[in-house]
């Protein structure tokens, strides 16, 4: 019994002393080929085409004619109001509410109004930033394909990258150069 014992005590040392250069020596696979990846910021990518510095030169037209517009009409209520307070003084308070109803569901549709006009101007350009990501998707794709990249991500979700990873001037340089042709 003694002698088993010792035995094994010797097999599973010489296994111990022998099992790691056995566990070194096993190959594991390495892939030489890496995934590369491309990054984008996608909105450089618009503002920084010609397509898109002339659709924001559009929009920022009709914000700033928007914005006069909202001021002259802030003048012109701001005027209304006044005269109305004037008013107040010299008529009976029955004729001042009716009045004053009248002028505030006034300045409540305006302002509809005028919120309506933004918010086309917003959906506006939310649709021409749809056409320009619709239309440069070609380009982009055999941009990326030229340069090997697997994988394009938007610049806002990626936390890590290494230098030269992001492509977006290049991008931007390319897309301007086929529109231009088109």
């Amino acid at each position: 019994m003694f002698q088993v014992r010792k035995t094994i005590k010797i097999v599973f040392t010489a296994v111990c002393i022998l099992l790691p250069s056995v566990t070194l020596a096993q190959t594991f696979p390495v892939f030489e080929d890496s995934l590369k990846i491309g990054v984008v910021n996608q909105e450089v990518l618009f503002t920084g085409s010609h397509f898109g510095k002339s659709k924001l030169k559009v929009f920022e037209s009709s914000g700033a004619i928007l914005t006069m517009e909202n001021i002259a009409i802030q003048e012109e209520l701001e005027q209304e109001e006044r005269t109305l307070t004037e008013l107040r003084k010299t008529i009976e308070v029955a004729a001042f509410q009716e009045l004053a109803l009248d002028f505030d569901a006034k300045v409540k549709k305006i302002r509809a109004t005028q919120a309506r006009k933004e918010r086309d101007l917003n959906i506006q350009l939310s649709k021409e930033r749809a056409a320009f990501f619709e239309q440069i998707s070609p380009i982009l794709l055999t941009f990326v394909q030229e340069r090997g990249i697997e994988v394009l991500l938007n610049k806002e979700t990626v936390v890590l990258a290494v230098r030269g990873s992001d492509i977006t001037q290049a991008a931007i340089q390319r897309i301007n150069e086929v529109l231009k042709e088109n």
